[in-house]
């Protein structure tokens, strides 16, 4: 005689078998059509450096949950940060000087509804296997403006929770990708680059003017 197997069972063995969404993450700069802004008068942007340190993702909160802050206050981190199903981990460097594209990586988070992603940038360290003019710094930037030519630098740690709209839905299997959009044009909006901090605002300005999108 057949022995039967019970239906939870059978849809436990299924959901076991299913293989979890695949998520890739991608930084992706704006093309810089013009000048930049700053607070002494327009520059052009030479060359930017910037170290991004994890892109992780959050499911939905739970109705009623208390509403999560868009700028995230930082303590103590540094940039090589460790992987997890939600969050990818690492040393990435962001050379930009115009349109700009960079693959980071692929998650593979549980299924579920994905309201934020959450985006730090922070100082490389030694195993980041950069030169020693980037240790130690999340940012570099090189201006031009009518005659002077400067060099902006921040040893700071910066990042901003990015809202998914819609929410990123992933079941079983799907993928998807995750793309954090860069606006280097607004970076220095309303920064002296001859301020001794002009680099540490910059680096806000990095992360308060960056945006999340999602598609397959």
């Amino acid at each position: 005689m057949k022995r039967l197997v019970p239906p939870a069972v059978l849809l436990a063995a299924a959901c076991a078998a299913a293989p979890p969404p695949a998520l890739g993450l991608a930084v992706h700069q704006r093309p810089l059509d013009g000048g930049l802004a700053t607070a002494t008068g327009p520059a052009s942007l030479t060359r930017a450096r910037v170290g991004l340190s994890s892109l992780e993702v959050f499911p939905c909160p739970a109705t009623g949950q208390r509403r999560w802050r868009a700028l995230v206050p930082w303590g103590t981190a540094w940039a090589h940060e460790t992987s997890t199903p939600t969050r990818l981990g690492g040393a990435f460097l962001l050379e930009l000087s115009g349109e700009y594209a960079l693959e980071l990586g692929t998650l593979a988070p549980p299924a579920g509804r994905y309201c934020r992603a959450r985006v730090v940038f922070a100082p490389f360290d030694v195993h980041a296997g950069v030169g020693p003019e980037l240790l130690g710094r999340s940012l570099v930037l090189e201006l031009a403006q009518p005659g002077a030519a400067r060099t902006l630098e921040s040893r700071s740690l910066r990042g901003a929770d990015l809202e998914l709209t819609p929410p990123l839905e992933l079941a079983a299997g799907d993928e998807a990708v995750l793309t954090v959009e860069l606006d280097a044009a607004r970076w220095l909006e309303g920064v002296d680059p001859a301020a001794p901090d002009a680099g540490t605002e910059a680096l806000a300005r990095v992360a308060a003017t960056a945006s999340a999108h999602h598609g397959r």
